[in-house]
């Protein structure tokens, strides 16, 4: 009975360790230097798949300025594995968070 219950075990856990190892969150931080608006983008990947996706806009902009949003990277982080522990980092433009080269 008890090899019984070790092959149960290993097929249900298997495939949630390899699940596990393939996690991947990831925030984008993006800026427009027109209206000086922010935006976080948040990514969950299992796999490099994105399982999950959230947009928030932290600084709205300046309403009065009629455009189309200019987008640019300034920052991003990353971890792999459940909780980092398979590597995390970050990265950021030195020059200013907006394309313009101010902060």
């Amino acid at each position: 009975m008890a090899t019984h219950h070790w092959w149960i075990l290993w097929f249900v856990s298997t495939p949630l360790i390899i699940a596990a190892l393939g996690l991947q969150n990831r925030r984008d931080a993006y800026s427009c230097h027109i209206c000086r608006a922010r935006k976080d983008l948040r990514t969950r990947s299992v796999w490099g798949v994105p399982v999950q996706q959230a947009e928030s806009e932290t600084v709205p902009g300046n309403p009065e300025i009629a455009h189309r949003h200019d987008w640019w990277r300034y920052s991003f982080a990353y971890s792999n594995g459940p909780y980092g522990t398979l590597g995390c980092g970050a990265a950021c433009h030195t020059e200013g968070r907006y394309k313009d080269g101010v902060y």
